[in-house]
């Protein structure tokens, strides 16, 4: 039951940074967020309830380790560096299923957003693509 949880984060924090649901994502980039997932989930000692939670846009419950969470997962899939988000890597990877303009519409709106802290940063990125998408997310 916990592995189908973790799936389902990875999937719909996928979703919420491309906006796009569903999207189309090759079995073995599933496994790798999949792992990602554990993995920090594991790292900044949140359970996957909270980490449930985050993904359904439950916002107001997040504590620290929840933001961090976010960071480590973006992070780990190569998305922020050092707080940072890497357009080029989410266009290369997002773009053929997106569409460039959509994309880059996207990324104008949340990639910009700076928090107190790289944990707030990312918390402050997934709170911003699941308000403007949360009708399709």
């Amino acid at each position: 039951m916990k592995s189908i949880l973790v799936t389902f984060l990875v999937i719909y924090s996928a979703n919420l940074i491309t906006g796009l649901v569903p999207l189309k994502i090759p079995d073995d980039q599933k496994a790798r967020a999949a792992g990602i997932a554990s993995d920090c989930i594991a790292q900044e000692k949140i359970t996957t309830e909270q980490a449930v939670e985050f993904s359904k846009g439950e916002f107001s419950k997040a504590n620290k380790n929840v933001k961090c969470y976010a960071n480590c997962f973006l992070t780990k899939a190569g998305v922020l560096v050092d707080g940072v988000l890497q357009t080029s890597v989410v266009m290369e990877k997002m773009a053929p299923s997106v569409g460039e303009a959509k994309l880059k519409a996207i990324m104008e709106k949340c990639g910009k957003v700076k928090g107190s802290d790289q944990c707030e940063t990312a918390f402050m990125m997934f709170e911003c693509y699941h308000k403007e998408h949360a009708d399709i997310a």
